[in-house]
């Protein structure tokens, strides 16, 4: 009953306001891909060589 009530009520103008409000994005705990795909390939790999290269040379 109450949300018929609620459902015919006019929401009233509101100079200053644009709908919908949202966000443009959901949040994510990745960062952005700011640079291509190649070159992030290309320092991952990179990377990945300096860490492997760190454990066999402690050992």
């Amino acid at each position: 009953m109450r949300l018929k009530v609620i459902a015919h009520k006019a929401v009233p103008k509101r100079p200053g306001r644009s709908e919908p409000r949202v966000r443009k994005r959901r949040p994510k705990i990745y960062p952005l891909m700011t640079k291509s795909r190649h070159e992030l390939r290309k320092q991952l790999q990179t990377a990945l060589l300096i860490s492997v290269s760190a454990f066999f040379g402690a050992i």
